[in-house]
């Protein structure tokens, strides 16, 4: 699938988490393909929250943010 449709996410999920622990931090855990290309997209319940969030990869091999 080619582009992103920000009306139809949807679409795309692979993963959605709603369960945070007591800290109010939550893991999301998914085995991705090889050599696709995917987008993260975060969303709060509150809007115009905002704040600062870590992303953090792992893998057997190299991963790239673009």
């Amino acid at each position: 699938m080619n582009g992103f449709n920000p009306f139809n996410i949807g679409l795309y999920l692979i993963s959605s988490i709603n369960i945070f622990d007591e800290n109010n931090q939550f893991k999301l855990s998914h085995n991705l393909k090889a050599n696709n290309q995917y987008i993260l997209l975060l969303t709060t319940t509150v809007p115009n929250q905002t704040g600062n969030f870590t992303i953090i990869a792992s893998g057997p091999d190299y991963i790239q943010f673009i």
